[in-house]
């Protein structure tokens, strides 16, 4: 619950900052945020607390919260208002687009990296004896996503 909470929270705060500064500097520290808790995310352990697990997610949620109402309100600006529906339905799938095909690259991240350092065994039969090879292969997914968003942050920083 942390990610939608913060989303609640932080999204219209983002929405009225927006209309102040504009998008640039909003999406492009809305990525560098979510990199940081990736890159946070990377470093948990199995002896890591719920309450570190939920502030690290909190912090993923934030990042994405200021960075996807400038993102969407930034889009909207630039279309003729006859075509805003059409262009708001386009965003809403291409939001889901992305949020499916980021957990699906994370998932197949993981369950390669996973496999690789257990001596090529599969995730589905995963053992707590594993422990190691799966907190190996989590900590590389994250820094992998964290490196993506990274880049995000510069293709944000070089908008118009």
């Amino acid at each position: 619950m942390a990610v939608p909470a913060t989303l609640i929270v932080v999204s219209p705060c983002s929405g009225w900052l927006y209309d102040k500064i504009g998008a640039r500097l909003l999406t492009t520290v809305g990525l560098s945020l979510s990199a940081l808790a990736l890159l946070g995310l990377a470093w948990l352990s199995a002896e890591s607390s719920s309450t570190e697990v939920a502030l690290k997610l909190a912090l993923l949620g934030a990042g994405q919260a200021i960075f996807l109402s400038p993102n969407s309100a930034s889009v909207l600006s630039q279309v003729n208002e006859k075509y805003l529906g059409i262009t708001s339905g386009i965003l809403a799938t291409a939001r889901n687009f992305g949020m499916v095909m980021g957990a699906t690259l994370a998932a197949t991240l993981f369950s390669w990296w996973y496999s690789f350092f257990s001596g090529g065994e599969k995730l589905a039969d995963y053992a707590t004896v594993d422990s190691g090879s799966f907190i190996l292969a989590l900590r590389v997914t994250f820094v992998i996503t964290a490196c993506l968003a990274f880049l995000g942050c510069l293709v944000s920083a070089r908008r118009r």
